[in-house]
């Protein structure tokens, strides 16, 4: 019993002093022979060796500035105090009058705008007939005037051109005409004031009237201080029983696509009514006599819709003659 137990104990501290030793060698790092270091473990000697790495055409950044990718890279601020570039547009516009005596100055107007705030500044020149007329700088409000004399008769072209500045680009303005009158011209527009005016003094219809209803020959026009504008027109007005009234009136209100009320929802096309009672012009039979209003051609209705507005007066006289 003795002498096992010792063999026992014997083999135990060798196995133990074996233990120590193998668990020496993994603390003092020494390599096992056909081992390689791994990711975790130490650097093996090529890895440790004083010799220098080879170089390569991209060496990898420094760990201490690295460089930024593509997608990192923040662009510089931009700043709202710059001015604005050269390429912005510019608008020129010309006012003058468009037709004018011989010998008549005319004055013609240059303004030139931006699509920022404030006012521009630089020359504009005045082109007229396809050449320099005059050059100025423009004021403080942005406009040129200048006068124009001595044109001969017949028709004259002008343009407004702006020279630009550091902030804008050079611009100019539509082509316009000023027509100066030829004697045969003036002579032609006297003729006519002078018939006019004699038409006007045997107008039955009231000067102040803009339009003018003549039941007795189924005619209606506008005219303006006694002046005929427009028309005559032909018309039919009421019937029997439903005559149109007579006298002075005014225009109410307007419906282009006015509906009878009173008979069946029947249509009433550019319907201006002129009375209280609901007499209107609009477009209807021009052979079928109304029940008090006016009817008018398409095309005459249309005329009158765009001339007469509330306020409008008028005047209906004479008698139907059916």
């Amino acid at each position: 019993m003795t002498l096992a137990r010792t063999r026992r104990a014997l083999s135990a501290a060798i196995s133990l002093i074996a233990a120590l030793l193998l668990l020496s060698a993994c603390a003092t790092g020494a390599p096992q022979e056909g081992s390689s270091p791994t990711a975790a473990g130490p650097l093996s000697s090529e890895a440790t060796s004083s010799d220098p790495p080879p170089t390569t055409s991209e060496a990898p950044p420094s760990s201490a500035e690295p460089t930024p990718t593509p997608e990192t890279t923040t662009p510089a601020p931009t700043t709202t105090s710059e001015a604005p570039a050269v390429d912005q547009p510019t608008v020129v516009y010309t006012k003058a009058a468009a037709t004018v005596n011989p010998g008549e100055a005319v004055q013609v107007t240059i303004t030139v705008q931006t699509p920022n705030p404030g006012v521009p500044f630089g020359d504009v020149t005045l082109m007229v007939d396809g050449a320099p007329y005059a050059s100025a700088t423009l004021n403080q409000a942005g406009s040129m005037s200048f006068t124009l004399k001595n044109l001969t008769e017949g028709d004259h072209t002008y343009q407004g051109v702006f020279a630009g500045n550091p902030t804008y680009l050079a611009s100019q303005s539509n082509t316009k005409m000023i027509h100066v009158l030829t004697a045969a011209e003036i002579e032609a527009a006297k003729k006519k004031k002078e018939e006019q005016a004699a038409a006007a003094a045997n107008n039955p219809c009231p000067a102040n009237a803009k339009a003018c209803i003549d039941l007795t020959n189924n005619t209606t026009w506008l005219q303006s201080n006694g002046v005929v504008t427009a028309g005559p027109f032909k018309q039919i007005a009421g019937r029997a029983g439903h005559r149109t009234p007579t006298g002075m009136f005014t225009v109410q209100w307007k419906n282009k696509d006015h509906k009878s009320q009173e008979f069946n929802q029947a249509p009433m096309p550019y319907a201006i009514f002129f009375t209280t009672t609901g007499v209107a012009f609009h477009v209807g039979s021009l052979s079928t006599p109304s029940h008090g209003c006016i009817h008018l051609s398409e095309s005459a209705a249309k005329i009158y819709w765009d001339a007469l507005n509330p306020g409008d007066r008028v005047y209906v006289f004479g008698s139907a003659q059916y």
